[in-house]
């Protein structure tokens, strides 16, 4: 996958396949009811589960300014501080034609319209070969 995503508004519906679907009973849902059906799961598990304890910083996650937090990437020495949250990315498949692109590194097919054949009769010269004779002998000269 490329960098070709984005994150999801709130009012955006999402369609899941059952075998995925976390806490929300509908195939499609927005992104905000999906979030909310996590944050919901992880309530209960905080209920039922003396190790998890849910409190006001933990909501944090799916606020709009997020949690302080520092990320180390890839290639990269030094940890970078900035603030974390939980969102819904959405990756696009990519269309047939961008995939054939891809695959040509670049190149774009075009189609090429045929050219369409003259009725007139070409004219030839009776000796073809005295001709080449002739062009052959001007080059060495």
């Amino acid at each position: 996958m490329k960098n070709n995503f984005h994150i999801l508004d709130d009012h955006e519906v999402i369609s899941i396949d059952q075998s995925h679907q976390i806490n929300v009973f509908n195939p499609t849902c927005t992104s905000n009811e999906f979030l909310n059906a996590i944050k919901r799961a992880l309530i209960l598990l905080d209920r039922s589960s003396n190790s998890f304890h849910w409190s006001e910083s933990k909501q944090e996650w799916f606020e709009e300014d997020g949690v302080e937090g520092e990320v180390l990437q890839f290639g990269e020495k030094d940890w970078q501080s900035g603030r974390l949250k939980l969102a819904l990315v959405f990756y696009p498949d990519e269309p047939e034609e961008k995939l054939e692109e891809d695959e040509n590194q670049g190149i774009e097919l075009k189609e090429v319209p045929l050219l369409e054949a003259s009725l007139e009769p070409i004219e030839t010269s009776a000796e073809p070969l005295d001709e080449l004779r002739k062009l052959a002998d001007e080059t060495d000269s």
